[in-house]
């Protein structure tokens, strides 16, 4: 849900933010999650919901950490059911303006995983396309949770954007015609 959250916030608030890094990101959220799902979500109950999320966090998560995936699951079945839906309704199936995120000028670090199902690389790679100042970064062999996964290439591949962006920022500062 992060980056449809991200990518509304760019969108309005566009003199707010510098520069942006997206993990796992997707341009159309309606596309990569089977159509049914709303509907189910629209009828579901809180043992559905939790059994969702037992499905969810087996397929997306790695098996590297399981007591990780074990808490997220635990927090996850701990939100009351109305908040998990409404969050899901209201951010990742709301989200439908591919058009105007070629109005997003910042620049964006995109990182995805190689095997992630849920937000694939053919998706990041769309948003890639659409976001005029992006970079794709795809990180081998990782899922959905690139962070526990691959987290020194991310923290990595993060310090190095931001260094480039406060270097460009100086330059800016100092030679303010660029």
């Amino acid at each position: 849900m992060g980056t449809a959250i991200v990518l509304n916030y760019l969108y309005l608030n566009p003199e707010r933010v510098r520069a942006t890094i997206i993990l796992s990101g997707t341009a159309n959220f309606a596309e990569p999650v089977p159509r049914f799902i709303p509907q189910i979500l629209s009828y579901m109950d809180e043992k559905v919901k939790n059994l969702f999320i037992e499905i969810a966090t087996t397929f997306l998560a790695t098996n590297k950490y399981p007591e990780l995936r074990k808490l997220v699951r635990e927090q996850l079945k701990r939100t009351p059911y109305f908040v998990f839906r409404r969050s899901l309704m209201n951010t990742v199936f709301a989200w439908k303006r591919d058009e105007d995120l070629n109005d997003i000028k910042m620049p964006v670090l995109i990182m995805t995983g190689e095997k992630d199902i849920l937000t694939t690389v053919k998706q990041s790679k769309k948003l890639n396309r659409l976001l005029p100042n992006s970079r794709l970064v795809i990180l081998p062999g990782s899922r959905h949770d690139i962070p526990i996964e691959k987290g020194r290439e991310v923290s990595d591949l993060i310090h190095e954007f931001v260094e480039f962006q406060i270097d460009r920022d100086k330059v800016r500062i100092s030679s303010p015609n660029l």
